[in-house]
């Protein structure tokens, strides 16, 4: 017999999901599957860099550096872009270290060489890898034009030479804000899932009525009484959950393996605790 959706372990429970919609279809899935209401509003937005600084004279350079860094999957979408604007191919770079087995796959799938993942997938991790010294070692790093973990800088302070290009920004997309503003009118969220620190950031920024200090930001419906800052929290992993608790969110929680999938089992762990709050 057919489960009945009452019976399912996420039933009742309301999910805000803040990832872009071509990179969210699995863990929607994933959560409706398990009974859950899910909304998707991307908090950010990709916007390539179409002339990174630097770019062209690293990519003249390429033989000296010993590994590509790439911290996540868009840096990987927006690398290849510019590749194929310069006749160029991921098997013309050196073996890349990835952030994340998606990170690894979209570059192998492309042609490219995986030269290291880190188990926990975090840049702190990956400095594990690599270790202390890497005197005498080159590196090339493409990233964000924000970042939270200073991983250029942390491993050029263990002796590396860093060239990092910045090949891709965050913003906030204008489209969702009407959105976000109905599903806090009709009841609002019993939770939200973040997958980067900018998320984050946009979140709050398309749901403030005034930009005022973290503890006094307002539910984007006006006169409304949940506040989205009392809003239970997953995080990807450790550096988006240190972000949520800068933002001031109360209530955060991240799971041990930082993947979508690994967010998903952390909610079904908090999940009755969530329930009991509705009732």
């Amino acid at each position: 017999m057919e489960e009945r959706t009452a019976d399912l372990p996420l039933a009742g429970i309301s999910v805000l999901v803040t990832r872009a919609r071509e990179q969210s279809a699995g863990l929607v899935d994933d959560l409706t599957s398990r009974g859950a209401r899910v909304t998707v509003i991307p908090a950010v937005s990709i916007s390539q860099v179409l002339e990174p600084d630097g770019f062209d004279s690293a990519m003249a350079r390429i033989g000296l550096y010993e590994n590509i860094v790439f911290t996540s999957v868009n840096g990987v979408a927006n690398t290849l872009e510019l590749l194929s604007s310069k006749g160029m191919g991921p098997w013309d770079l050196p073996p890349a270290l990835c952030v994340g087995e998606k990170t690894a796959n979209a570059w192998e799938e492309a042609g490219g060489e995986v030269a290291a993942v880190p188990e926990r997938y975090t840049a702190e991790a990956l400095l594990e890898v690599l270790g202390e010294d890497l005197g005498g070692r080159s590196f090339l790093v493409m990233r964000p034009e924000v970042v939270k973990t200073e991983l250029g800088k942390q491993m050029s302070e263990r002796g590396a030479e860093i060239e990092e290009i910045v090949i891709y920004r965050t913003v906030v997309p204008e489209e969702g804000k009407q959105e976000l503003r109905k599903l806090f009118e009709e009841r609002g969220p019993d939770v939200i899932f973040f997958a980067s620190p900018s998320a984050i950031e946009g979140i709050l920024k398309m749901a403030v009525q005034r930009p005022t200090s973290n503890v006094q930001r307002k539910s984007v419906a006006e006169g409304g009484e949940k506040n989205i800052l009392d809003i239970p929290v997953v995080c990807i992993g450790p550096t988006t959950a240190k972000a949520a608790e800068e933002a001031g969110f109360t209530e955060i929680y991240f799971p041990d393996e930082h993947t979508a999938g690994g967010m998903v089992e952390e909610l079904l762990v908090i999940a009755g605790a969530l329930k009991k709050t509705e009732c």
